[in-house]
């Protein structure tokens, strides 16, 4: 099953050098920190520009380790009334974030849904949003959700993790590992014009299908 494959080699630990101490002879190895599921790599983009009201996703595990709950706090300081955050998933802080996220009307969460109504409101969505930090293992491992979120052709806002490639660095907008590094972020990208946000989304999708497709890596 090519699909199923794909999705779990995403969430395999990065190799390291160490592991030529496994073989008693030179061998030939190269590093894979992912690879792109080609059937969400279509050319359609469906990005409304007409839509007056502007969405930014977060679709994964909700756990305040993987940073959802400043994401959603974050949201409630910036204020803009024509943004609204979808968040799709479930996990053990669901309750405490939704409490973080107290009465305002622009935040949503969705639960889980199927895997392709996530790809369809990546696709749609005006920004995408990674909001996991680095923690001691994030070093070791590629979150897999990085090779998602730039196939959909919408740009994305995360932390410089450190297993993420330097080559990615060109391809999304970064957060700055600071206290209120969010909140910065989070508002000067959303107060970008919208043509330059998708300009970014676009390069980022076309990076992944140029150098992270079953083929190119194969």
């Amino acid at each position: 099953n090519i699909k199923k494959a794909i999705k779990n080699i995403n969430y395999f630990v990065l190799l390291t050098d160490s592991m030529k101490s496994w073989f008693n002879k030179a061998i030939s190895y190269t590093v894979v920190e992912g690879i792109a599921n080609p059937d969400e790599l279509d050319d359609t983009c469906k990005c409304s520009v007409e839509n007056p009201v502007k969405h930014i996703v977060y679709a994964g595990g909700i756990k305040f380790e993987y940073g959802v709950g400043d994401l959603v706090s974050a949201f409630c300081c910036v204020e803009k009334a024509d943004w609204v955050l979808d968040i799709y998933g479930d996990g053990p802080d669901l309750a405490n974030i939704k409490a973080l996220a107290g009465d305002n009307r622009n935040i949503f969460f969705h639960g889980p849904v199927a895997n392709s109504i996530v790809v369809e409101k990546l696709k749609t969505a005006d920004l995408l949003v990674n909001p996991r930090k680095n923690q001691e293992l994030t070093a070791y491992s590629f979150p897999s959700k990085i090779i998602e979120y730039m196939s959909s052709g919408t740009p994305m806002l995360a932390y410089k993790l450190d297993g993420v490639p330097n080559e990615y660095d060109n391809y999304y907008f970064h957060i700055p590992d600071r206290d209120a590094g969010l909140i910065e972020a989070l508002t000067q990208v959303m107060d970008m014009d919208r043509s330059f946000r998708r300009e970014m989304g676009k390069k980022a999708k076309q990076f992944i299908i140029e150098n992270k497709t079953p083929d190119v890596q194969c």
